[in-house]
């Protein structure tokens, strides 16, 4: 199935955080997947497994996400987001300062059933710090352009 040109086949849906969310740092694991979503009453979405299932499809969508932290911990945050599986944008938090927020972005082909969530760790000089994502500010969300 190929996705339809423009915004016609596709409308905004976010997810935001629900519930904060401590990483783990590469020395503990590296990536993980970052759970407990819920739909954003905006932009309805269809959340299963902490990924939101794409309705409708679209040649040249935006996925976006903004991750914040809440703690003081030393270190960045990592994070990336993955449309099926295969990894369309990384960020890392550009200083150590719990204020300053990770923005990803991509433009993508998106079909209907397409898989997006968010994988985050911890860049620390522990190597077992953790970084915790805040709730009432994280989101992902696909859109048209």
């Amino acid at each position: 199935m190929s996705a339809p040109p423009g915004g016609a086949g596709l409308a905004r849906q976010r997810m935001v955080k629900s519930g904060n969310f401590a990483t783990r740092s590469a020395g503990a694991g590296g990536m993980q997947l970052v759970p407990s979503w819920s739909s954003d009453a905006a932009a309805p979405a269809t959340i299963s497994s902490n990924k939101l299932v794409v309705a409708g499809a679209m040649v040249g969508a935006t996925v976006r996400a903004t991750v914040e932290v809440s703690d003081g911990n030393p270190g960045r945050l990592s994070c990336r987001l993955m449309v099926d599986g295969v990894q369309v944008a990384a960020a890392e938090q550009p200083t150590t300062s719990s204020s300053t927020p990770v923005s990803l972005s991509a433009t993508v082909n998106l079909t209907a059933g397409a898989l997006v969530h968010l994988e985050a760790y911890s860049i620390t000089l522990s190597s077992f710090q953790e970084r915790t994502i805040k709730a009432t500010t994280t989101f992902l969300e696909v859109a048209p352009v």
